[in-house]
């Protein structure tokens, strides 16, 4: 018996994007699929551009906020204005491929509750592109981070999702522990059982929701597909990810409190930090060395693709990396904080 398609909802959450919304709705527009079985779903969470007047110009579903109430309120707003038995989430900055909607739709099951696909980077006319691009920002988490709380496991996952990222592996679909919301679709059913998207999160809303999925429903799955493609206008200047790493660690630590969990672990910063410092103490000669050389050793995966490629921009990786795990524990550090201060008031 011939597998039928699902109608499908397409719900797309902006708050002045009409620089980059009309992109988004067009590629989504025209998908492979029957215009017959999906719809698409416009939020416009309060904006105070013409971004609802752009919207009015598409054949879509308009859900209009007369003031800003965050990505999780408009995400529900779209949920309960869907009439599709599968919701799929994209952002207004993102373009889908034409095959984007099969591909998700095809993978649905009766033990699968969400599918995610493959994010890649707009251009890679930047470094901050080409790196974004190489680390699979945007992709899955491996479905090994949650096999242990212990640090020093969780370590050794992140190592080896560094060597051999998930995004190559040969297996597709492949089960993961979660997806994120530029590039992903779940069964409404699901969603509308775990009581919809929790209100407070301005990030990491994606990866809450699906904890929040594979505990109350631990006998389905989370699969990722490569063939379900989103192309995303990553962030172009280090100074801008770097300060939205830090800001967005304040709700990564929020949403490891409130599920008690273990944060991410990130050692080299520390190591290469103390280091440095210990470097110095003895000269100024050797702390320049240490701070040159220590990132290269502790993050050797990109030396050796520069071996095998012979590209410099591989050489550059290491101090981008750094850097970001660094402002990632210095976000989380400053979101503790807070938190404390809150408790005490």
């Amino acid at each position: 018996m011939k597998k039928t398609n699902p109608y499908i909802s397409i719900i797309v959450c902006t708050f002045n994007g009409s620089k980059k919304v009309s992109r988004c709705l067009e590629s989504l527009i025209n998908q492979n699929y029957s215009r017959e079985k999906y719809e698409i779903i416009a939020v416009n969470d309060g904006s105070t551009d013409n971004t609802l007047k752009i919207l009015n110009k598409y054949p879509v579903k308009i859900v209009n906020h007369l003031k800003n109430l965050g990505i999780c309120a408009a995400r529900n707003s779209g949920l309960q204005n869907a009439s599709g038995s599968i919701i799929a989430y994209t952002d207004d900055d993102c373009i889908a491929d034409r095959n984007w909607l099969q591909n998700l739709a095809k993978h649905f099951g009766k033990n699968v509750m969400a599918v995610g696909g493959i994010t890649v980077s707009y251009s890679q006319k930047t470094l901050m592109e080409k790196y974004m691009s190489e680390t699979g920002y945007g992709n899955p988490t491996p479905i090994d981070f949650a096999k242990s709380k212990n640090p020093v496991n969780r370590f050794f996952v992140y190592l080896k999702d560094m060597f051999s990222p998930l995004i190559i592996s040969n297996i597709d679909p492949i089960p993961v522990l979660s997806i994120y919301t530029l590039n992903a679709s779940f069964k409404k059913k699901i969603l509308n059982r775990a009581g919809g998207w929790i209100a407070g999160f301005d990030f990491r809303e994606d990866s809450e929701m699906c904890d929040r999925l594979n505990r109350l429903f631990p006998d389905k799955k989370i699969l990722f597909t490569r063939n379900a493609i989103i192309t995303h206008k990553h962030r172009v200047s280090f100074r801008h990810f770097l300060k939205q790493t830090f800001t967005r660690s304040e709700n990564t630590l929020k949403y490891y409190v409130k599920d008690n969990k273990i944060p991410p672990f990130f050692p080299f910063p520390i190591l290469f930090v103390i280091t440095t410092i210990l470097a110095l103490r003895v000269s100024l000669s050797l702390g320049i060395i240490s701070f040159i050389l220590l990132p290269q050793l502790l993050y050797s995966w990109w030396f050796m693709k520069f071996i095998r490629n012979y590209k410099g921009f591989y050489l550059l990786f290491p101090y981008i990396q750094i850097s970001l795990e660094l402002s990632t524990i210095l976000g989380m550090i400053r979101g503790f904080i807070k938190l404390k201060m809150e408790k005490y008031k």
